[in-house]
């Protein structure tokens, strides 16, 4: 087995919890201790301890829609990472979609835990690991803080509305 990877990254844990029990959530899954499984699944793949631990304290069942995007199962998680291997190449974890399809992913390199959309428009399945980097919109610095943005209604809730507010009053 792979050593766990010990890079230092940003999830806010408490903040993700705390507003998991914020009563705009929408479809609230139910929420279990992550499986030997699915740990050591994350492991396999590099995934750095603070993401590891962060899924340890809970994970849905099911998909759990919060506000405008959700979070990924275990089992959904994996099969969308295997899906998309460059996503885990570029040292992102995809861990769930906004209501239109954009993928939700944790920047678990450069951004340091930040948190953010792919577009599903872009054809992400056959982007290098070079352009998944280029293509990211983090909208938190923390998984916990996007959870709670969604929530919230305080964060863009898809990549257009990111791409949108960074180039709003630029065209003329």
């Amino acid at each position: 087995m792979k050593a766990t990877n010990s890079k230092t990254i940003r999830t806010d844990a408490k903040v993700l919890f705390a507003a998991l029990k914020h009563p705009d959530v929408l479809y609230p899954a139910r929420w279990k201790k992550a499986s030997r499984k699915f740990v050591n699944w994350l492991r396999a793949n590099d995934i750095p301890a603070p993401l590891i631990e962060l899924y340890k304290q809970g994970t849905p069942t099911s998909y759990a829609q919060l506000g405008f995007g959700g979070l990924s199962s275990e089992k959904e998680l994996i099969q969308e990472n295997k899906e998309n291997p460059n996503f885990l190449l570029a040292e992102f974890l995809i861990v769930g979609s906004a209501s239109n399809g954009d993928i939700i992913a944790v920047d678990f390199g450069k951004g340091n835990g930040a948190a953010g959309y792919f577009s599903h428009e872009l054809g992400p399945k056959e982007l290098s690991p070079r352009q998944i980097r280029r293509d990211f919109r983090a909208v938190a610095p923390s998984l916990g803080a996007m959870v709670l943005g969604l929530v919230k209604d305080s964060v863009p809730i898809d990549y257009y509305w990111t791409w949108s507010q960074e180039n709003e009053g630029r065209a003329q």
